[in-house]
């Protein structure tokens, strides 16, 4: 039923459940199997839910339940909305049209087992939700979109023996890029602002909550921004540029390194889809060097 009827998934989730499938979902990717058409759904707001509501009929869509705590109030709510939705429309087959991601012994374990969800993936606990996306958080939505999960895992797999406590601090991907980010914070640099090719748009999404979340603590630390548009000469002597350039484009110089060189910048090049496994574990791991560099995590 599943390959022959489903064409499509929608996400449920806030926050560290929603963020990394959204980076996925707008990445473009070369497809190893099947591919459905994901949608992230991360808001409350009544006409964005009726219009997702209406473009994923229940027949063709499976919903992605995804909460680490399983009991986040909007997802609960979303869940809520699309379970009724979809049992008035296709009765007691309605479970094999969801799923779930949680973490061991929480109520939405005890509720999608109850309604017989198609699977429940159970993340392990210790895994923290801003670094769950090389987890069952975003690898499962990776899959129903058709990533090369061996790829991205591969190339997370390399980054993290790349960041080894055998590597000088220098060589080291994660730790030079942390380094960098406490050692502009300390010296008034804390506004980490990104500039990213088309294609990796939603990335820096991603990092905001992370960097946010771990370094913005005790009233001091690094303020990501992203999105920021500001005309060239107009950023102040507070900011410390990153830029994301897509491997596949002809690279673009961001407004920052138009600049004479005023503010430091850092480029990172993603070679291709799978490469993005590698750079969600580089900042994972230069954030946790910059929280213990600037004493905040």
């Amino acid at each position: 039923m599943f390959q022959r009827r489903i064409t499509r998934a929608l996400l449920l989730g806030m926050g560290g459940s929603s963020l990394c499938p959204e980076v996925l979902a707008t990445t473009s990717h070369v497809l190893s199997g099947p591919m459905l058409a994901l949608t992230v759904l991360d808001i409350t707001d009544p006409a964005v839910i009726r219009a997702a509501a209406d473009a994923h009929p229940p027949a063709e869509t499976l919903v992605i339940v995804s909460t680490k705590s399983g009991a986040t109030a909007e997802t609960a709510s979303l869940e809520a909305f699309f379970w009724e939705r979809f049992r008035e429309r296709l009765g007691d087959e309605a479970g094999a049209h969801f799923v779930a991601i949680t973490d061991p012994g929480t109520v939405l374990e005890s509720r999608a087992k109850a309604r017989g969800y198609r699977r429940v993936f159970l993340n392990p606990a210790d895994i923290g939700g801003r670094y769950s996306a090389i987890s069952y958080f975003g690898l499962v939505p990776a899959a129903l979109m058709g990533y090369d999960l061996p790829g991205l895992l591969s190339r997370a797999q390399d980054m993290a023996r790349r960041c080894g406590p055998e590597i000088p601090p220098d060589e080291n991907p994660g730790a030079a890029l942390g380094a960098a980010l406490a050692e502009h914070a300390k010296a008034g640099r804390d506004k980490l602002t990104f500039f990213a090719a088309d294609g990796l748009q939603a990335f820096p999404l991603w990092v905001e909550q992370l960097v946010a979340e771990s370094l913005g603590k005790k009233g001091h630390g690094v303020v990501p921004i992203v999105s920021e548009h500001a005309p060239d000469g107009t950023y102040g002597s507070d900011r410390f540029f990153v830029v994301l350039q897509d491997g596949t484009e002809p690279a673009s110089p961001a407004p920052a390194a138009r600049m004479g060189g005023e503010h430091p910048v850092v480029t990172l090049t993603h070679e291709n889809s799978t490469a993005i496994g590698g750079e969600f574990f580089r900042w994972e791991f230069a954030v946790a060097v910059a929280g213990s560099l600037l004493g905040v995590n």
